[in-house]
């Protein structure tokens, strides 16, 4: 008989179910191309770049994304025929992803015993948000919750559709299936997962939401984490 789901997401994952730190070498030549090329690239652009068969890259990005690393998504449509996928490293595949992975957790246990922690923790998140997206190359036409969900799946986090059924009117979810600080989310969540919850809101407040709209609920369904937009009602703009 197999135990039930753990309830919350978890932690960022290896290919073939290695923990990070063990990527095979090919596959960490394949990350570091990405990591090191100013634009996310195609497959053939990759291969071009590791010397590899198209397939075999094509393989490994796949894992890459599977593990957490890379994200991959369609490039705009400029003509006939489907447009290319595109691969970039995410914040967890990024050269700087363990050293700011371990100096957060050390950060959210230090912050965990200050007063008003919690106030401190949102603040940090809204301010982490604006960054981000003040970082974005162009506006965003995407719904807030579209880009949420761009803006998680970059960061690592793994965001999924939650399972339809919640009722009418209830707004829009979304599930974070990873957490880049899991152990830390675990200890002292008052700090790491309000810190989410002010991510949360500035980035919905930048694609053109309410900030007030957005709320994370940790470890609340098997796996992961829910996200909940709710519906701002009958006559409210973007």
């Amino acid at each position: 008989m197999t135990s039930p789901q753990r309830p919350g997401p978890g932690p960022l994952r290896g290919p073939e179910g290695t923990e990070p730190q063990v990527l095979t070498s090919a596959r960490q030549a394949v990350l570091r191309v990405l990591r090191e090329h100013a634009a996310p690239m195609t497959v053939d652009e990759a291969a071009h770049a590791c010397g590899l068969h198209n397939n075999t890259v094509r393989a490994h990005l796949d894992a890459l994304v599977e593990a957490g690393f890379a994200r991959r998504f369609r490039a705009p449509i400029t003509g006939r025929g489907r447009p290319a996928w595109r691969y970039e490293a995410t914040l967890a595949g990024s050269e700087a992803g363990a050293e700011y992975a371990a100096l957060a957790v050390a950060l959210a246990d230090q912050v965990a015993e200050l007063p008003g922690a919690t106030d401190i923790a949102h603040a940090a998140g809204v301010a982490w948000g604006e960054s981000l997206a003040d970082d974005r190359s162009v506006p965003s036409q995407a719904t807030p919750r579209e880009q949420l969900r761009v803006d998680f799946d970059r960061m690592g986090f793994a965001p999924d559709d939650a399972p339809p059924g919640r009722g009418p009117g209830e707004g829009e979810e979304l599930v974070l299936r990873q957490c880049p600080m899991l152990d830390a989310a675990r200890r002292v969540p008052h700090v790491v997962c309000t810190v989410h919850q002010g991510l949360a809101a500035a980035l919905v407040e930048a694609a053109g939401g309410d900030p007030a709209s957005v709320r994370v609920e940790p470890f609340s369904v098997p796996g992961g984490c829910l996200v909940r937009l709710e519906d701002p009602g009958p006559g409210a703009g973007r």
